[in-house]
């Protein structure tokens, strides 16, 4: 296992020979104007990796310079990875890009859970652009890009909710979950799906219970 530390530092919680429990730290206040952070993630063949957020993350006023965000994942074959991203929060002044590029191969398997945050208590929030890429066996599986502007809200977008919050399963059929009111279920045409939910305060998701019965599979 190789560990590099930068903005980010990973912490190793456990190993094994063939899994491992990583937390991620921050190093700093994140995320600045004018920051650029790049994570790759790659898991070996018959590996699984769990990694875990300590903090969530804030994208602060940029005063005019945007923020870039990087993650990209790749999982060779038979390979798992389960990553419960903590919500990330779009301050009153941020300019943010996010972009999650995943690749799997043969038998890969990839879960991950993200909760895009409009504005901190008692604010609109800024602008994020955020663009997700999932492919398997280089067919692909999601290709989405979605802008949100916390001070002109779009109807039928996110409208004047201010949480977005995403379970992403891929390289296996989502198996049935009973979930509230007001969450929705896609299954995606390759094996996979996205549960999401909209609302005002994080606490309130009903996604927990996906999470957990995507996570047995």
């Amino acid at each position: 296992m190789e560990l590099r530390a930068g903005i980010l530092i990973p912490r190793l919680i456990s190993c094994t020979d063939q899994s491992a429990d990583v937390a991620l730290v921050a190093g700093g206040a994140l995320l600045l104007g004018g920051d650029t952070v790049a994570i790759e993630i790659t898991v070996g063949a018959g590996c699984r990796l769990t990694l875990e957020d300590i903090g969530g993350m804030v994208a602060y006023d940029g005063e005019g310079q945007s923020a870039t965000m990087t993650i990209q994942v790749r999982l060779q074959a038979g390979a798992q990875l389960s990553w419960a991203t903590l919500p990330f929060i779009i301050a009153d002044g941020a300019c943010v890009e996010r972009v999650l590029d995943v690749e799997l191969d043969e038998g890969a398997v990839a879960l991950i859970r993200e909760t895009l945050v409009l504005g901190r208590e008692g604010e609109k929030g800024g602008r994020v652009m955020t663009r997700t890429s999932v492919s398997a066996n280089a067919v692909p599986v999601l290709i989405e890009q979605q802008d949100f502007d916390g001070s002109a809200p779009v109807w039928g977008h996110l409208g004047a909710e201010r949480v977005m919050d995403t379970v992403l399963l891929a390289g296996v059929r989502a198996p049935a979950s009973s979930i509230d009111l007001g969450a929705v279920v896609l299954d995606f045409e390759e094996p996979g799906g996205l549960a999401r939910w909209l609302g005002r305060e994080t606490h309130l998701s009903p996604l927990d219970t996906v999470w957990r019965d995507w996570a047995l599979a």
